[in-house]
């Protein structure tokens, strides 16, 4: 699983970003899962599973993003960037 996220300044208070969350094991595992000793009670397509993890999905998030501060902070001579 890997995680990717990204963002830029649109303006001098505002930013954009995007997330990603993805795993290749739908196409590696090909829906058998990881094999974890005492591993038991969890359910994958409607069968009880043992001694295995369920298998990730292949996009686990995908989200834009977009910040706005609620209040503004002026201090005079500095421009006001977000931090996040």
């Amino acid at each position: 699983m890997f995680m990717l996220m990204y963002s830029k300044p649109i303006n001098e208070r505002s930013q954009f970003g995007i997330r990603v969350m993805a795993s290749l094991d739908p196409l590696i595992e090909r829906g058998y899962g990881y094999p974890l000793l005492y591993q038991s009670g969890e359910l994958f397509k409607g069968q009880p599973i043992h001694d295995r993890q369920h298998p990730h999905d292949l996009i686990a998030e995908l989200a834009p993003t977009y910040m706005l501060p609620a209040i503004r902070i002026k201090q005079p001579g500095r421009a006001y960037r977000p931090t996040c």
